[in-house]
């Protein structure tokens, strides 16, 4: 964040540098995007709103300003002086205060109606602002509802975003802010394993699977124990979502995108342009490892990834039935339902197939391709 959000070049206007002013960037999204959000919440986080039912805003412009004020005076750590260039902000350590009194604002803040004394150091302030933070009754519903989102299901119902809301409060021990505590209560809710049975689930269950974790989904399921490279090396990645790819800090999607047509919650959805089903099916045929001299594909590229590629040709060559009850356990959850199976079978018994018979390994990934392109394998759940 020092470098993505430019609080290593956070500084104070001064005689020194009369052309610097606090950079509001890392203050602004500490508060909007990682604990806080821009609207206050009730405990189960649903919005609050005013006398005239607009809602209400969390935190000012004001509150930006001076947060970027107690921010000010941070830099890599120099040591070691002599690492290698890749590693300029030195990555892995945290960030040191400065030592030079001009890079950083000695006066009195108030954030949030908290004064924040003049003449505190750096490593105070810092402190003092992550008390704050934590202390502030948006974070608690507001962290909830996002790792629910990210971990569980879009439309997460008030009442289980309480009571995680709940355990970050008090982890049970008297404890605030026990992230292992919220994780736990996460995953454990009954609304989150209201699935685990498959015909007893909710409506509204689940999210949808984003390119990446499609991808990683679908190598799981093979047996593979690492990703499948391409021609040059490196891994057969989503180029909608490259790991450490996104666009700006928020991310690939908004957590507040919702369907079209829809009230519901569908943040990943974004991400899912006619493109990305084209990328779904070609990479599962070849993950970029057409060799258009030969017209061939490199299958190597699977066996190197420890992907069990022969497994699941094998299944195709007894019978669409056991392909199909190959795929079950790997994806559907041992319940592949009924249309799809039919659907499945229908693709591998087509006289005129999209795809080459005589190379069962290819009409295998191409089968499979078209069962984990389906909406029942697109949700998570």
């Amino acid at each position: 964040m020092g470098v993505f959000l430019n609080n290593r070049d956070n500084r104070p206007k001064s005689a020194e540098c009369p052309q610097c002013a606090p950079n509001e960037n890392y203050a602004r999204e500490l508060m909007q995007l990682f604990t806080l959000g821009v609207n206050k919440l009730n405990p189960d986080g649903t919005p609050q709103r005013d006398g005239s039912g607009r809602l209400v805003e969390t935190y000012t412009q004001d509150d930006v300003e001076q947060l970027a004020r107690v921010l000010t005076g941070w830099a890599s750590d120099p040591n070691p002086p002599n690492r290698p260039v890749k590693n300029f902000a030195n990555w892995i350590k945290p960030m040191v205060p400065t030592t030079w009194p001009p890079e950083r604002d000695s006066g009195s803040k108030t954030v949030l109606g908290k004064n924040f004394p003049a003449g505190q150091s750096q490593e105070k302030d810092l402190r003092d602002a992550i008390q704050l933070l934590v202390s502030h009754p948006n974070i608690a519903p507001f962290v909830a509802t996002r790792m629910i989102q990210h971990l569980v299901k879009s439309n997460p119902s008030p009442a289980y975003v309480g009571r995680v809301a709940s355990r970050f409060i008090d982890n049970g021990k008297g404890v605030r802010g026990d992230m292992k505590a919220v994780v736990k209560a996460v995953l454990l809710d009954a609304e989150a394993r209201a699935g685990d049975t498959q015909t007893a689930g909710l409506n509204g269950d689940g999210k949808l699977r984003e390119p990446f974790l499609h991808r990683v989904a679908f190598w799981r399921g093979l047996g593979c124990t690492t990703s499948p490279r391409r021609g040059d090396g490196g891994a057969v990645v989503p180029p909608l979502q490259r790991p450490f790819g996104a666009a700006s800090v928020f991310s690939f999607y908004a957590p507040t995108d919702r369907a079209p047509g829809s009230n519901l919650l569908a943040p990943e959805q974004g991400l899912l342009l006619t493109s990305e089903f084209q990328q779904r099916m070609s990479q599962f045929n070849s993950p970029r490892i057409y060799d258009a001299g030969t017209q061939t594909f490199d299958l190597r590229r699977y066996s190197d990834a420890g992907c069990q590629l022969d497994e699941l040709t094998a299944a195709y060559q007894r019978s669409p039935a056991d392909f199909n009850d190959w795929l079950a356990p790997r994806y559907f959850r041992g319940r592949m339902p009924a249309p799809l199976r039919v659907m499945v079978e229908q693709l591998a018994r087509d006289p005129n197939p999209p795809f080459a018979r005589n190379r069962p390994h290819e009409a295998a990934l191409h089968l499979a391709a078209f069962a984990l392109m389906s909406p029942y394998f697109g949700a998570i759940k």
